[in-house]
């Protein structure tokens, strides 16, 4: 071999090493775990026909969903949140495991290789059990807009 072979051949090598160092460091950023953000908006309980969990992601549709929380016994309704490019409404409604007159927290929100999970569990709440009720609805506002989030229920601790 020649001088310009040898020489060719290591620059070859050299790139197909640096080429695999960066396809390592994709694979392993890929499977970090990212903590979400997020606001609490509103929470109530209502006996609504809502989903378990919803996302609205469009203005159109959060007008939609608070029209449809509305209670006509007051005469104010709850302030519309205003969602920019890069947010969206989680609207969680769960049905209770552990407490029967109780509410729901959010834990956490995580983000793996793309996709989120909500983390939730149940707490005690006086005010629903004194007036047995058992639908609570909570709305959070992210800040990015996911295309599906997997919800995880969590043992509350005794």
């Amino acid at each position: 071999m020649n001088f310009s072979t040898k020489s060719q051949l290591i620059l070859i090598l050299v790139l197909v090493g640096m080429l695999s160092a960066v396809n390592s460091q994709n694979k392993q950023s890929t499977n970090k775990i990212s903590k979400i953000d997020f606001i609490e908006m509103r929470r109530m309980n209502t006996a609504s026909k809502l989903p378990e969990l919803s996302i609205v992601s469009r203005q159109k549709e959060v007008l939609k969903l608070y029209r449809s929380l509305s209670d006509s016994r007051f005469s104010r309704s709850a302030p519309i949140p205003v969602l920019e490019d890069n947010e969206a409404l989680v609207v969680l409604k769960p049905k209770l495991r552990s407490i029967k007159y109780g509410d729901i927290n959010v834990s956490k929100l995580e983000e793996k290789n793309g996709k989120l999970t909500l983390y939730y569990s149940e707490t005690e709440n006086w005010e629903y059990a004194g007036e047995k009720q058992s639908n609570p609805v909570l709305i959070i506002k992210i800040f990015q807009k996911p295309k599906s989030i997997t919800l995880k229920y969590l043992k509350s601790n005794p």
